[in-house]
């Protein structure tokens, strides 16, 4: 009978130490977050290509073969490490009325925000919501989270003088 109950007892601590070491792997480790980094270009191109104005011209010009074009600004004045400036145009032989121009537009590089510079006041967010789907996986694809965002959603444009 004794030995019965040594082999009862060992089972019962070796389910108690399976469990034991069982719940020790299952406990959530906090993982270290990962350094927040800048988009691409050719990222900062995608949201210009999703921007209002541009998807405006693709389809109230499509049968005209118009399109939305992008030129990256180097001479915007503002700082060239973060922030891509992009003058937007229409593109096509039905072009009419001068430049074709749609406006100008920044996108931060920290933030994936986009500003709309054309007016004379201050520039505006662009808010959107394809425009805002596409952020979103940008934030999370560049491990950008709301402290990045509120630290440099406002940031100035200009670069300092040194």
């Amino acid at each position: 009978m004794t030995r019965n109950r040594l082999a009862l007892l060992s089972w019962i601590l070796l389910c108690a130490s399976t469990v034991v070491l069982a719940s020790f792997a299952q406990t959530d480790v906090p993982k270290a977050k990962a350094r927040p980094s800048l988009i691409a270009k050719h990222e900062a191109e995608i949201i210009v290509y999703l921007l209002p104005a541009a998807r405006e011209v693709r389809s109230k010009y499509a049968k005209e073969h118009v399109r939305a074009g992008w030129e990256l600004q180097h001479d915007s004045g503002k700082s060239q490490q973060d922030y891509y400036s992009f003058r937007l145009f229409a593109v096509g032989k039905h072009v009419t009325g001068g430049s074709g121009l749609l406006g100008y537009y920044t996108v931060n590089g920290y933030t994936v925000d986009v500003w709309d510079e054309s007016s004379e006041d201050k520039p505006q967010l662009v808010e959107d919501d394809e425009l805002s789907g596409v952020q979103r996986i940008l934030r999370q694809a560049h491990n950008i989270g709301p402290e990045e965002i509120a630290k440099y959603r406002n940031a100035p444009f200009l670069t300092e003088a040194k």
